[in-house]
């Protein structure tokens, strides 16, 4: 049997098996969180919480996860990838198990923020591992996997919170969260793969143009490889990836999450369930779309899946006012929510292109903590302006946002493009 250890890790072929079981583990930690969701009413009747200490529970999280973005993402290059991912995963799933069984507000507020911490350690590694661990002629597939892992993890994080809740109690609904984690932490444990986990993927590799097949045209300097670029040009990129991450951050969590929902109570008439069936349909509609998108990016494409479906979102968004009854307002959802999720794969794919292996950690813990910010700044942004100039204002803003993001990042990439091209291999 040849010793698959010995040979460069570019050329090994994918460990599925590891690779979904990656996915799995940062799917089930963002199980953890979502759980939550269901469960605020319930605290704020048991501590008689205001809507300011709802805002503080919810809010802790997010800011342990905006700080621990860029640390965790660093710590890649001094402690061993699979410790670091089973360590954040394992203190998640047992503060999960903790939380449920917390009768103090200021304690459960302090258990969010931990839990925001290693939330966010495990997705930021996670993520990360599994880009250093790409080629050019899978990278679509691998990053489209984990996506189609994390919107699953996330749409089912809530519904999982709702049926306990239904049936059980409020410690309950913590219990059943960590279990899938759990589950996923014990195969790790029975499965290493030492191929897979190797510390090689840590060096940079050489450098490697991807296979863009028929795609050619349609990468342009979006995925000039590492290899070919000078810091600075490097730097202009990353600074462009990072923008269109605030972009797709604030639109997804100011408008999908936050903006759109009230928008659909009071102008589109939609209930809670209709609501939930528009989503549900976002969600299935989009994992539909993920191999055929994967396929493209493996074959070379980047830009032409991250304008066209982030123009058309724009311009979906944009009739979000006109939309006064419950089936078009149900049908615009899933096109911008399906369109937007198609152009959310693009820039991790691209960071992958231009980052060395030995920068990845800290370039995906920098991309999540700009995306973070845009996620923290979304909702209060939208909500202001809706509050002071009204719905299509608001939507202005929305819309206005992620094609200022793809023009600022278009600019960027362009005048990183190298003035001769690299010579091809002899």
């Amino acid at each position: 049997m040849t010793d698959t250890s010995r040979k460069p890790p570019e050329t090994q072929r994918v460990p599925w098996e590891q690779i979904v079981l990656v996915c799995a583990l940062v799917g089930t930690s963002q199980m953890t969180w979502g759980a939550l969701v269901p469960a605020l009413p319930q605290y704020a009747q048991q501590f008689g919480a205001s809507a300011v200490i709802l805002g503080l529970i919810v809010s802790s999280f997010g800011l342990g996860r905006l700080l621990v973005n860029v640390p965790a993402g660093l710590l890649l290059k001094r402690v061993p990838a699979r410790t670091l991912l089973l360590s954040a995963t394992g203190a998640l799933a047992v503060l999960t198990l903790i939380t449920g069984f917390i009768d103090n507000v200021v304690l459960l507020i302090a258990a969010r923020f931990l839990a925001g911490i290693l939330g966010g350690a495990a997705v930021t590694v996670g993520l990360a591992v599994l880009t250093q661990r790409t080629t050019p002629a899978n990278r679509g597939s691998i990053l489209s996997t984990v996506q189609a892992v994390q919107l699953a993890g996330a749409a089912v994080g809530p519904v999982l919170g709702g049926v306990v809740l239904t049936f059980g109690t409020l410690p309950l609904v913590f219990v059943v969260a960590a279990i899938p984690l759990i589950v996923v932490i014990v195969w790790a444990l029975v499965c290493p793969s030492p191929a897979f986990w190797s510390s090689e993927f840590v060096r940079d590799a050489a450098a490697e143009s991807p296979d863009t097949g028929g795609g050619a045209s349609d990468v342009g300097a979006a995925s000039t490889p590492a290899g070919s670029m000078d810091a600075r040009a490097h730097r202009r990129v990353l600074v462009g990836i990072c923008v269109l991450a605030f972009g797709i951050f604030f639109v997804r969590f100011g408008g999908d999450q936050s903006f759109i929902p009230l928008l659909a109570y009071d102008q589109g008439g939609l209930t809670p369930l209709t609501l939930g069936i528009a989503y549900g349909l976002t969600t299935v509609v989009s994992l539909a779309l993920l191999p055929w998108v994967g396929r493209r990016l493996n074959a070379g494409a980047r830009l032409g899946l991250l304008i066209v479906p982030t123009l058309l979102a724009a311009g979906a968004i944009c009739l979000y006012p006109l939309a006064q009854s419950p089936w078009f307002f149900g049908a615009l959802i899933v096109a911008t929510g399906v369109l937007s999720g198609v152009g959310s794969l693009v820039p991790g794919v691209i960071l992958a292109d231009v980052t060395p292996r030995s920068r990845v950690g800290g370039a995906v813990g920098l991309f999540r903590t700009v995306g973070d910010a845009g996620a923290v700044v979304g909702p209060l942004a939208l909500g202001s302006v809706f509050d002071a100039l009204g719905v299509t204002w608001a939507v202005a803003l929305l819309a206005a946002v992620s094609v200022v993001a793809l023009a600022v990042y278009l600019g960027l990439a362009r005048s990183a493009r190298p003035a001769v091209p690299a010579l091809p291999a002899r």
